[in-house]
């Protein structure tokens, strides 16, 4: 996310489980979600 945030791109996405995506919304779009468009996709096993 650092490095992202540092060479300036203008959207993150990640890749996450969807036992996650509550905590997900909670902690970390609150952090970065000023900072940089932020998008996230389930991961499927």
């Amino acid at each position: 996310i650092f490095d992202a945030l540092r060479a300036d791109f203008g959207k993150i996405v990640f890749v996450i489980s969807q036992d996650i995506e509550k905590e997900f919304n909670e902690v970390i779009l609150p952090k970065f979600s000023d900072k940089v468009e932020i998008d996230y996709v389930f991961q499927e096993t």
